[in-house]
């Protein structure tokens, strides 16, 4: 996957994309030498509730939250840092694993981990 500073390959461009709407969505791509290619999707709503079947879309609103590899529920301590969000980081919520205790996913850095509930306003926010 090419990232948004990645140059393309010969004979392809960037184009900017709106976000899929909920229900049924159809894309459409003409190559340079005339051939079109036509995908229809279905994309759901984000998902509102933590412990569902979907990820939970949240916003960090705490500075520099730490990712933790592990949570011992009997100490009720986080354990083995993985890594630092920043606030405003878009993250997805999973699910709750103890008191204040969730895990999420960290789309920026690809890092997953155990963190503070209080610091991820669910939502996709602005």
């Amino acid at each position: 996957m090419l990232g948004a500073g990645a140059d393309l390959p010969a004979g392809l461009q960037r184009v900017a994309l709106a976000a899929p709407q909920a229900g049924p969505n159809r894309v459409t791509a003409t190559l340079d030498d005339g051939t079109t290619f036509t995908r229809t999707f279905t994309a759901h709503r984000p998902a509102t509730r933590v412990g569902g079947r979907l990820a939970v879309p949240a916003t960090i609103t705490c500075a520099d939250m730490t990712l933790f590899g592990n949570y011992d529920r009997r100490r009720q301590r986080s354990l083995d840092p993985r890594g630092t969000v920043r606030r405003g980081a878009r993250v997805a919520l999973y699910n709750r694993i103890g008191p204040g205790k969730i895990f999420m996913w960290d789309y920026a850095t690809n890092v997953g981990g155990f963190a503070s509930e209080r610091c991820a306003a669910p939502g996709l926010g602005a």
